[in-house]
């Protein structure tokens, strides 16, 4: 309420991209090495393996990241209204033509005169393709007035609409040939003439969407002209999604994707591979419609100071509540499993919950101007919540304390007319890159 000119601003960022891997020469031999690892002695004979080729890129989204306005009338109090994207991740997975194939042999009869050699040979095509959109935009609605020459109070209100997006399917096309004495034996996945279920396809079907609403409530005191006092108070915000999340996952008994060269453990099951049970697969389906989304509060006060050329801001922040997610689902499992040597039909139904998110607990900023240049920073100090997550060995997961985020961005700003002036981050990390304000008051 103190400022006398109205003013629109513009907040916008260069689009790129950046192969990283680049920059990163261990990253090849990494990558072989644990292809290596998953196919020793398991590589059909006379095969040379073939490395899959990585590329990975980072970079930014560009445009216009945000709108902001503000009226200004002296009488009346003052008007704003700002637009921005304070989560927008978009990722796409493409993998086409990848092929392996694994094999495996056993000695049948060993010492006796009908001994011979069970080879089984499993070729594979795999091809997937996926998508994951986070998609979370922000308007905020602002009133400030004047309670006297020194002091002013504002009241706003925000509305986050949050997208979440996700798809991905995967498909396994190829073959199970075992032989050996009398037996020969090929099965084909996704043949639709055999009773039982023989696909590997996997899918992800995620689509979540909501609108928060919240408030704040803001006082400023100006005790002298170069000198602010502010003092702000953010409502949480605690919303179930609409939506659904449906995943189905497919496995083959046979193939022990846990494959471990130093505990002995094989890559096929041979003993799973039998007529009965060769191309049978397992199906592992979650379901749910459940997902809780907190978004914090906050209190904060900040102090500014302008002296000459000099400009000063601190200022300190303590959340209220968490930035999480709650998920819950049922687990649908069906299928064939060994109990020690023998083969059983099972079918199990288990309901999970999980929330995993940031606790905040502290939240301090700085930032110093000298005449054209600026330079700020960022500590928050955060607990991270963790229920329901559990290790590869069935334990709990114990959540870390007191973890620290950082960010530091430095910049210079300028006129370029008399009413518009435009600001630049030259380096603002983890925040985008080379990211500029234009401002226009009138």
């Amino acid at each position: 309420a103190f400022m006398k000119k109205s003013a629109l601003a513009v907040d916008f960022a260069p689009d790129f991209s950046l192969n990283v891997k680049n920059y990163y020469d261990a990253l090849d031999d990494k990558i072989n090495e644990q292809v290596d690892s998953v196919i020793v002695d398991m590589k059909a004979p006379g095969l040379v393996p073939i490395y899959p080729d990585v590329e990975i890129l980072g970079g930014q989204i560009g445009g216009v990241n945000g709108i902001a306005a503000s009226i200004s009338k002296e009488k009346y109090g003052s008007w704003g209204i700002a637009f921005h994207k304070p989560l927008m991740l978009d990722l796409d997975i493409l993998g086409n033509g990848f092929s392996v194939i694994i094999t495996d042999s056993t000695i049948k009869n060993e010492g006796e005169a009908d001994e011979y050699i069970e080879r089984t040979i499993v070729p594979l095509g795999i091809e997937f393709f996926g998508k994951l959109n986070l998609d979370f935009n922000q308007v905020d609605f602002g009133y400030g007035r004047k309670l006297g020459n020194n002091l002013s109070f504002g009241i706003g209100m925000s509305s986050l609409t949050c997208n979440i997006d996700a798809n991905l399917t995967a498909k396994l096309d190829g073959i199970i040939r075992q032989t050996g004495g009398a037996t020969d034996i090929n099965v084909a996945f996704e043949d639709p003439n055999v009773e039982y279920r023989n696909t590997l396809n996997d899918t992800v079907r995620i689509d979540f969407h909501k609108n928060l609403v919240g408030g704040k409530f803001a006082l400023s005191y100006r005790p002298y002209k170069w000198l602010y006092l502010d003092a702000v108070y953010n409502m949480p915000r605690k919303e179930d999604f609409e939506g659904s999340l449906r995943i189905v996952q497919h496995t083959l008994g046979a193939l022990n994707l846990d494959y471990d060269e130093d505990a002995g453990e094989e890559l096929l099951d041979i003993e799973l591979l039998k007529p009965a049970q060769i191309a049978y697969t397992n199906r592992t389906i979650y379901e749910s419609n459940t997902l809780e989304f907190s978004y914090p509060g906050s209190f904060g006060v900040s102090a500014g100071a302008t002296a000459g050329s000099w400009k000063f801001i601190l200022s300190y922040e303590k959340p209220l509540g968490e930035l999480s997610f709650h998920y819950e689902c049922d687990v649908f499992e069906d299928g064939i499993k060994k109990v020690e040597s023998e083969f059983i039909n099972y079918a199990d139904t288990t309901y999970k919950s999980y929330t995993v998110g940031l606790k905040m607990k502290h939240n301090a900023k700085i930032a110093i101007g000298v005449g054209r240049f600026a330079l700020s920073g960022q500590v928050i100090i955060a607990d991270q919540v963790l229920e329901g997550v559990k290790d590869a060995d069935g334990e709990p997961i114990e959540p870390e304390e007191n973890i620290i985020f950082g960010s530091a961005a430095i910049g210079f700003g300028f006129h370029l007319f008399r009413n518009l002036a435009m600001d630049i981050n030259l380096l603002a990390l983890p925040c985008p890159l080379l990211r500029s304000t234009l401002t226009y008051k009138f």
